[in-house]
């Protein structure tokens, strides 16, 4: 009887911490000022919470705004870009997403900072630098 018990216990705590392990799902930012955050998968496939900025006067932009599609196709490439330029894919933890204009290119600037191991399996700060053209193509800058 005793065993019974501890079998039922050990079920509900099991099926309690999953569904609470799975509370976050994926969510695309939106190109506003409102969007703050949104959730993306770490290196171990786990959805995390990301900070976003968006830096973006559509007034003052020198060509056309990027169409919602074209916004998240440049989001998902960016991060996954980032992810394959760390060293241990699985130690990829977006911290945060910032976007903003380039006037001088007529697209936008992105900066993804975010927690990855190196080498030797110490974890850092990595900041990664990206272009998005007016058509919604990214270029990485620098490595």
């Amino acid at each position: 009887m005793k065993s019974i018990k501890i079998i039922l216990v050990s079920m509900l705590m099991i099926i309690g911490l999953s569904s609470f392990a799975q509370e976050l799902k994926l969510v695309m930012p939106n190109a506003s000022y409102d969007c703050k955050s949104f959730n993306w998968k770490n290196g171990d496939g786990v959805y995390v919470e990301v900070k976003f900025e968006y830096y973006v006067n559509s007034e003052l932009l020198v060509g056309e705004p990027l169409t919602d599609e074209q916004f998240d196709n440049a989001v998902a490439t960016c991060m996954t870009k980032a992810k394959f330029a760390c060293k241990n894919k699985l130690s990829f933890v977006p911290k945060k997403f910032t976007i903003m204009e380039d006037g001088d290119l007529g697209g936008y600037s992105v900066m993804i900072t975010l927690w990855a191991s190196n080498n030797y399996g110490v974890k850092d700060d990595k900041m990664l630098f990206y272009v998005v053209d007016s058509e919604g193509k990214v270029t990485a800058l620098g490595k």
